[in-house]
């Protein structure tokens, strides 16, 4: 315990770890706050007109290597409506910025909740389906296991799971992941990005169905302990808020307030090496279940001599 803090200590306050790298990278993310009601009875040339305005504000400020707007940004469908795609396309080429942005897309019949990375006179440059869906929300577990689930309905989605595990490379040299809403909540998935090169992990999201209440920061909290693990960067954006970048020692930098409309900027230092819970995972975790199920075995057949006085 005692190696462990005077470690943690001397790290946190020099701010230098052999696992982040002098190579940087200035993220932009966009926090455009629109409600339930906005998302319903807005219009999809409205909504990209105030993300194109915040976005233009942005890079106003400083330029950015790639910008961040939110899961489903704009509600529609990527592959059937080209109204969307074109829009959001027009609105990427006159940033000249790349922007990773959550959308839903169809593609031979089934529905995907994705990320997309956007470049600058490209158009959609790579895809990320979520790998994580929500239960009862996105997809009832199991129902690819057991087929005669499929014909139950419990009001939940129908979205199919990802399957690649997209590692996202900007023209400008970025090479990030992408965890889309709850996926922020799972050490495995998060260690297969990074074991794949990813430099910075992007985490997008929509909470505003959880209101004002703890939802929305307990959920945030989530993804700093995913930047700890692999002393990685996160640069996390929500619709509605919270959206804040992460040190890869855990530090929250620039957090913005829920229900606000904001942008935020910050250079990131991006990550190389590896962890030793990167490169092992859980191993010292079995270690210890396997040393526990062993002395249980072992009181068992060789009980202790005074085990058997009565008192």
């Amino acid at each position: 315990f005692g190696i462990d803090w005077f470690y943690g200590k001397k790290i946190i306050t020099t701010h230098h770890s052999p696992l982040t790298t002098h190579h940087s990278s200035v993220i932009g993310i966009v926090q455009p706050n629109f409600t339930p009601e906005m998302q319903l009875n807005r219009e999809i040339e409205d909504k990209l007109a105030i993300l194109d305005s915040l976005s233009r504000g942005l890079i106003n400020q400083i330029p950015c290597d790639v910008i961040i707007w939110p899961e489903g940004a704009v509600p529609g469908y990527i592959g059937v409506n080209k109204r969307l795609e074109k829009g959001i396309i027009e609105v990427v080429d006159s940033l000249n910025t790349p922007v990773i942005t959550g959308e839903c897309r169809i593609e031979k019949g089934k529905v995907y909740n994705s990320a997309f990375l956007v470049e600058p006179g490209q158009g959609i440059k790579d895809i990320y389906d979520k790998m994580y869906l929500v239960p009862f929300g996105e997809r009832l577990p199991f129902d690819d296991i057991l087929p005669f689930l499929k014909n139950a309905q419990f009001g939940q989605g129908d979205y199919s799971k990802g399957k690649d595990y997209t590692i996202f490379e900007s023209d400008n040299g970025v090479k990030f992941a992408c965890l889309i809403c709850f996926e922020s909540i799972f050490p495995r998935l998060a260690r297969r990005f990074v074991r794949k090169n990813a430099e910075m992990l992007v985490n997008i999201t929509d909470d505003s169905w959880f209101g004002r209440s703890p939802g929305p920061y307990q959920h945030a909290n989530m993804a700093i302990m995913r930047a700890i693990e692999y002393r990685i960067p996160i640069a996390r954006c929500g619709n509605t808020g919270v959206s804040f970048f992460v040190t890869p020692y855990g530090k929250v930098i620039k957090e913005t307030e829920i229900f606000s409309r904001d942008v935020i900027v910050h250079e990131l230092a991006l990550r190389k090496g590896m962890t030793f819970y990167a490169r092992y995972g859980d191993l010292f975790a079995w270690i210890i279940v396997i040393l526990t199920v062993g002395l249980m075995v072992w009181l068992h057949y060789f009980p202790a001599p005074y085990s058997n006085i009565k008192s």
